[in-house]
């Protein structure tokens, strides 16, 4: 079958075309930080595309790849929150709009979240070395420097002050960990040793480290170095 179709000469045409109205879409979910430390407050705001206002959101909070909670269908276009225990965070969220349309689930990035120090941390068993680099007296001593892995035992209270034992030596004394200066203070039968530093935290490895300074009463001096690392 062939149609012909005739129009008068003074015919005019319009292209007509209708645009196409973009699916309703949650395009991705902002974190503001994504390192904090137990008791930080992270806000999370998904970004949607098109649809029909209002919307509402579905958030669930997950921790270390597992639901942590869930908060259910909310108008709130965005959700901070204070996280309190260590660990990864993610937020999932789904969007709604008045229309009832759906978007796909999105996660958010990861929200680290470590812990908070406490003075406290400093309390158990640390390993490392105690090293003597400097000698000054009259008598004789061994080829220097002098290096001596050992261990530190640390009991640390809340406000900062505590007890100090050394294998090497016996040595055993006072330790104070205040305003980011560790100091102790330690003897045997003996000598009297120094300790003052500071302290690093590296992907929950703390290391103590600085100078060491000992002093046995009118017969010789040595000043070192010490540094001790243990587990969060």
């Amino acid at each position: 079958l062939r149609v012909t179709a005739e129009y008068p000469d003074d015919t005019e045409f319009a292209n007509i075309f209708t645009e196409p109205v973009p699916d309703f879409a949650l395009l991705q979910v902002d974190v503001d930080k994504t390192s904090i430390t137990e008791g930080g407050t992270v806000k999370w705001t998904p970004v949607v595309s098109s649809g029909t206002k209002p919307f509402s959101y579905h958030y669930r909070l997950m921790k270390d790849g597992a639901q942590y909670k869930d908060y259910g269908w909310v108008k709130d276009a965005s959700k901070a929150l204070k996280l309190s225990k260590a660990g990864v965070y993610q937020m999932e969220v789904t969007a709604k709009d008045a229309q009832g349309n759906l978007t796909q689930t999105v996660l958010s990035p990861q929200v680290t979240v470590k812990r908070a120090f406490s003075a406290k941390d400093l309390s158990g068993e640390w390993t490392g070395n105690h090293d003597y680099l400097v000698y000054t007296g009259s008598g004789t001593t061994d080829p220097l420097p002098q290096n001596y892995a050992c261990t530190m035992t640390l009991k640390i209270g809340s406000s900062g002050s505590g007890t100090i034992s050394i294998s090497f030596a016996n040595f055993s004394g006072t330790a104070t960990y205040k305003n980011g200066v560790f100091k102790a203070t330690m003897k045997n039968q003996w000598c009297t040793d120094h300790y003052e530093g500071t302290l690093s935290i590296d992907n929950s490895v703390m290391t103590l480290s600085g100078t060491l300074s000992e002093t046995q009463e009118s017969v010789h001096s040595y000043t070192g170095a010490f540094s001790f690392t243990k587990a969060q």
